[in-house]
């Protein structure tokens, strides 16, 4: 969590200074940022982790860059066990994910208001145990083997579809995000695929979904 806070104040005091530049574009007026920084926590996630074993802590920073085009970031620490058809892993470590989100709509009424879609590129570095996986089966009885805990790795493409809604007149809105994930690439142990991946989840299947939802504040 120490990680996760200092990550996004830094993120968010560059950004703060870049609201305040003006930068001329040659033959054109000068463009001036004086976009507002959301930051978001993902309640959703982190309200499981007291009833599961899969624990998730994660926050979103954004921002508008130009038009409808906004920067995200994220940020988080996940730990989790994948324990299905005689395998049994453990993965635990920090993900960090970087890319931009579209706005389709905007209400009138609140130009921060409205749906996106958008793409980010994600990036764990993990510590992971295999602590049972199948080496032979016979009618009569089955071999299984474990590997201690090593570091390893996995890049992965994510796509969104979300929206982000004001509460009342305040600076706090709801945020909901559909996270669709491919992995790209991903260290195996011993020749042995990666089943839980911090920030992607279980890697059970050619795609993996996730939700984001949770409260933003505007500064």
């Amino acid at each position: 969590m120490k990680v996760l806070l200092i990550f996004l104040f830094s993120i968010s005091t560059f950004l703060s200074g870049q609201t305040q530049d003006s930068i001329s574009v040659k033959n054109s007026k000068p463009i001036k940022f004086t976009n507002s920084i959301f930051v978001g926590v993902d309640l959703f996630g982190a309200g499981k982790s007291f009833f599961t074993d899969n624990k998730k802590y994660s926050a979103m920073l954004t921002t508008r860059v130009y038009k409808n085009l906004h920067l995200a970031f994220e940020v988080g620490n996940q730990s989790g066990i994948y324990d299905d058809l005689d395998w049994k892993m453990k993965g635990e470590g920090m993900f960090y994910k970087v890319g931009v989100n579209y706005f389709l709509t905007k209400r009138a009424k609140n130009k921060h208001d409205g749906f996106y879609i958008g793409g980010k590129f994600a990036y764990s570095n993990f510590n992971q145990t295999i602590e049972q996986y199948p080496i032979r089966y016979s009618y009569q009885s089955a071999s299984f083997g474990s590997i201690s805990k090593e570091n390893t790795y996995a890049f992965w493409l994510e796509f969104s579809a979300g929206a982000r809604v004001q509460i009342g007149n305040s600076n706090f809105y709801l945020l909901s995000e559909l996270q669709p994930k491919i992995v790209l690439s991903a260290n195996n142990q011993n020749d042995i695929e990666s089943l839980f991946i911090p920030g992607l989840g279980k890697n059970s299947s050619a795609i993996n979904f996730d939700l984001f939802t949770g409260i933003a504040y505007k500064f």
